[in-house]
């Protein structure tokens, strides 16, 4: 089983729930096989810990995230394999163009392959 950490951070801070992140081991096309990950949410940033025993290492995991604030607004995420020193298994930055916006990305644990971006 891996645990994982999420790092989000807007540039300024939203006082109302402006983000949420599923998890989808199965990398199917249909959503019935994602988690929503619960997020905790302090001043500008949102983080998390979670497990999933369905991830394969060597097939990785879908992360989407939903978005919301106002354009302009910059925004990081980091997504790190928990407890290992490595570079994280995912980061991306941008700036919010539309009051909401979608991000997916493949993830894969430490095993050699390189994350992207959808």
């Amino acid at each position: 089983m891996f645990r994982f950490e999420i790092n989000f951070e807007f540039n300024v801070q939203i006082e109302e729930a402006a983000l949420r992140v599923w998890v989808d081991g199965a990398l199917d096309s249909d959503l019935s096989s994602e988690t929503e990950i619960p997020l905790t949410h302090e001043g500008r940033r949102f983080t998390a810990t979670f497990d999933n025993a369905q991830i394969d290492p060597d097939r990785g995991f879908w992360l989407r995230v939903a978005m919301a604030g106002q354009p302009g607004t910059w925004w990081d995420l980091e997504v790190r394999q928990h407890g290992d020193g490595k570079q994280p298994i995912f980061h991306d930055s941008d700036v919010l163009t539309l009051p909401k916006e979608w991000l997916v990305a493949t993830c894969y644990p430490h095993s050699g392959r390189v994350p992207a971006a959808v």
